[in-house]
């Protein structure tokens, strides 16, 4: 499958440590990341992300990889992030 221009990995983590109450930095001490490296891939700035990172990040947040990013296609609707609307009604 090729990405074209017109589609995008979205990013979605400040959206789940906003639902945990937790800030980057104490994501980055509980994963023992880099502060820096997690910035980067909180923003869609990151080129890769190693699974064992992302395996660390979903354990500490208690979530899967489909939580923290999603593929969006052209002329897709944007989910509804609030609690208790649509995919997150069971985190």
């Amino acid at each position: 499958m090729q990405i074209e221009d017109d589609e995008d990995i979205v990013i979605t983590l400040d959206v789940m440590l906003a639902k945990r109450k937790m800030t980057l930095s104490e994501l980055a001490a509980r994963v023992d990341a880099p502060l820096n490296r997690l910035s980067l891939f909180k923003n869609g700035n990151a080129a890769v992300i190693k699974i064992k990172l992302l395996m660390r990040i979903c354990k500490v947040l208690k979530c899967t990889p489909n939580d923290i990013f999603y593929f969006r296609e052209k002329g897709a609707a944007e989910p509804d992030f609030r609690i208790g609307k649509g995919w997150d009604q069971n985190l």
